[in-house]
């Protein structure tokens, strides 16, 4: 269905329609929906031409009024309880499954007013929208997915009289919302002109008081999970409210807030806002000293009984000033001013650009790779494996908001959790997850693997760059997806981990959406071999590069645990220039170390933030340099495939087999039993360089994996030189030299 399909029933009733945007309540940015909404058909051809996709809402206005019940059988309950039957008017089920109720208006309706009542365990019992509210129309799509229905599709009825003494039982009329910060204005004070002045958008009055912004002043972009971003103004008073964590303008008073508009703006509003008289300079906080005039009268004045003045509350003054200091370091925080060089702590005397430890092998390295919060969140849990537990923690805390100050490092990431079948990946993953508080939960976190780019685009957002989780069990599905012939899911997930917005063809045309997306997912491998062909010749192009793994080679007996939820309030991360210098020296001449470097940057901007840092700190640099010479060697052992056909994968399969043995007995120096008495010109000492073909390639059942491959693996190896065969000294039957053949290679170079 269209916009102008859903719309169109709407407006040859009479009932005044406007846009929502696609799959929200809320209306597109720009529009002013109480001067806007109409029954005009060309008007809402044109919105159809716009965005066929638009949300339809329905305005109450004087000749029509709605009741929304936000329970099952709210209207059935009402009549029940009024002795009166349902009545039969024009009737929608919400996309929660909820009844909506058009009616014509009545002199009582009207006179009721705007009604809104929670029932006594939160939430929302109903609302009686009697003007300048709005509801959603069937045929819309709600948020979760589901389409708002007709229930009766027929014309409203005049609301009836025992539903209007319901409404008022249950209620009491609307009252202006209340502002603990508003001040008193001026009789020359113009709202209008100083919202001209800022260039601040007002699209639509909540409460009779609430001037709901266009943008919010404080991001330049409509809050999606905050709609009331608004002015108070009442006539009288002046107001702020922001509910968004975050916002530079969350919490502020009205005075801040035009401090701070004022220095975005590079000028004060000229205009006036409040009064000033000269009993503000009694105020002491002036500093002014009041002289009299008048000579000092040095006679003793008889002592006269006089009334106590009435005490005079002195108007506020126009005074931009007062809190300044703490509102630019709070900008500053929060990125919107700039930092100065003396606002930060000096270039570190030295740094561990090389791991003083020199951790080796494949297990995670503890403690110098962790920092923080983090950190202190993955020790508390001793029966969990920090090689699989830390990488989650950091990819389920970059979606918090989490900045650079200097806009340079993004935080979102990807990662895979490396490890056999059953061995509890997810379970530490699920204990990531609930271990820190994420904002918005529902929305951002997504379980559902996306089957193609377009799926992945429905899963973003149309409006502004959200942090998205994709919080997979098994990450392997997203690699079958990105493996479909055409497919392009592998190059946008290339390209959200670069930016936040991206385009792509779907059904209904080319679409951009935004989001800063992170991935999380389990990979079940056996060894490397089985690495390869998971993450294979279609993720090798730019995916490989961008994840980051998690390790352990123990499994985890599960036992539930209570786990309280962190709450972080991330402020963005400054970078010195010595942290670029100390990036660039550890990458020195290695150029493979190029993208780790940025995930170095990315870890160490998420552990800042989460440490409630205002820049990255020596130990905080050094943690991630670790830790990523730690996804070094993880990954000179888990390689992605490049094979694209069965004699391919089997011929990297068995190369990656042998390394993978050559690399144990290279560190246990254990020698084959058979190859102890082989008479060979070789000494003992050195014999753990002989590696039994037959044996490695049982124990990974590739006899019978690649059966018909397997020969031929072995004839190429030989004749490109990658292994030389073992032969034994005998003698034939004439008494001569000769080579005896053995089960054992020896590897002669490795497989790029």
């Amino acid at each position: 269905m269209s916009f102008l399909s859903i719309a169109t029933p709407f407006i040859q009733l009479g009932i005044p329609v406007f846009p929502l945007s696609p799959k929200t309540k809320i209306p597109p940015s720009g529009l002013h929906f109480l001067e806007e909404a109409t029954i005009d058909p060309k008007k809402v051809a044109s919105w159809n031409e716009e965005n066929p996709d638009y949300n339809v809402a329905l305005l109450a206005n004087d000749e029509f009024c709605f009741l929304e019940f936000d329970v099952a059988k709210g209207m059935s309950t009402a009549a029940a309880e009024m002795g009166h039957e349902i009545p039969l008017t024009r009737t929608q089920v919400s996309g929660k499954g909820f009844g909506h109720y058009i009616f014509k208006h009545t002199e009582r309706s009207r006179a009721l007013g705007n009604r809104s009542v929670n029932l006594p365990e939160g939430g929302e019992w109903f609302s009686f929208r009697a003007n300048n509210k709005y509801l959603v129309g069937a045929g819309s799509l709600h948020p979760n997915g589901n389409y708002y229905q007709n229930a009766r599709d027929i014309e409203p009825i005049l609301i009836p009289e025992w539903l209007c003494d319901f409404v008022e039982k249950h209620s009491t009329p609307a009252k202006p919302v209340a502002c603990d910060t508003t001040v008193e204005v001026s009789d020359d004070f113009d709202f209008d002109d100083m919202m001209d002045f800022y260039g601040i958008g007002i699209v639509g009055e909540k409460d009779d008081v609430w001037q709901v912004v266009e943008e919010c002043p404080g991001v330049g972009y409509r809050h999606s999970g905050s709609t009331l971003t608004a002015f108070y103004w009442d006539g009288r008073s002046l107001g702020w409210s922001c509910f968004a964590q975050g916002c530079p303008l969350h919490g502020k008073s009205i005075g801040q807030v035009i401090a701070f508009l004022n220095a975005q703006k590079g000028e004060p509003y000229k205009g006036v806002i409040w009064e000033k008289s000269e009993v503000d300079l009694l105020d002491p906080k002036w500093n002014v000293e009041m002289l009299d005039d008048e000579e000092p009268n040095t006679a003793t004045p008889e002592p006269v009984a006089v009334a106590a003045p009435p005490v005079v509350e002195a108007p506020r003054p126009d005074n931009y000033t007062d809190g300044f200091d703490e509102l630019i370091a709070e900008q500053k925080l929060n990125g919107e001013i700039a930092w100065k060089a003396e606002d930060f702590q000096p270039k570190p005397e030295s740094i561990a650009i090389t791991d003083p430890g020199k951790h080796k092998g494949l297990e995670f390295p503890g403690d110098c790779a962790m920092y923080g919060c983090l950190a202190a969140i993955a020790k508390r849990h001793e029966r969990l494996h920090l090689g699989w537990l830390y990488p989650s923690l950091l990819i389920v805390a970059a979606n918090l908001d989490i900045e650079d100050a200097d806009h340079h490092v993004r935080a979102n990431e990807y990662g895979a959790l490396i490890g056999g079948v059953h061995t509890g990946k997810n379970a530490h993953m699920d204990v990531a997850l609930a271990s820190i508080r994420i904002p918005d939960r529902e929305s951002v976190v997504i379980e559902d693997a996306p089957g193609s780019h377009s799926g992945l685009m429905n899963q973003l957002s149309e409006e502004e760059p959200l942090p998205r989780l994709l919080f997979l069990d098994e990450l392997i599905n997203v690699f079958n997806a990105c493996a479909i012939q055409g497919s392009n899911l592998h190059a946008m997930l290339c390209s959200l981990w670069n930016k936040d917005k991206v385009g792509g063809s779907v059904k209904k045309g080319r679409q951009v959406v935004y989001g800063k997306l992170s991935m999380l997912g389990g990979l079940a491998i056996s060894d490397a071999a089985d690495f390869a062909r998971v993450f294979g010749a279609h993720s090798v192009k730019g995916l490989y590069d961008r994840f980051i793994f998690g390790y352990s080679e123990k499994y985890l007996k599960f036992r539930p645990t209570n786990i309280e939820a962190e709450h972080f309030d991330p402020k963005p991360v400054h970078f010195p220039q010595w942290v670029w210098d100390a990036k660039d020296e550890w990458i020195g001449d290695d150029l493979d170390r190029g993208r780790l470097s940025e995930h170095a940057l990315r870890i160490a901007l998420i552990t800042a933030a989460c440490n409630g840092e205002a820049e990255i700190t020596k130990p905080c640099l050094e943690a991630a340099f670790r830790f990523c010479e730690w996804q070094e060697r993880l990954r000179q052992v888990f390689k992605p495939g490049l094979a694209e056909t069965k004699d391919a994968e089997a011929f990297e399969a068995v190369c990656s087999a042998l390394k993978e043995q050559y690399n144990r007995q290279k560190e246990t120096r254990e020698v084959h039993p058979k190859a102890v008495s082989l008479t060979l010109d070789m000494k003992q000492e050195h014999r753990w360089k002989l590696i039994h073909f037959t044996d490695v390639l049982n124990s990974k059942s590739y006899y019978r994996k690649y059966a018909r491959f397997i020969s031929q693996v072995r004839k190429t190896l030989i004749e490109e030189g990658f292994i030389h065969e073992v032969r034994e000294d005998e003698e034939d039957d004439r008494g001569k030299p000769k080579k005896g053949k053995t089960p054992f290679v020896v590897l002669a170079k490795d497989v790029k």
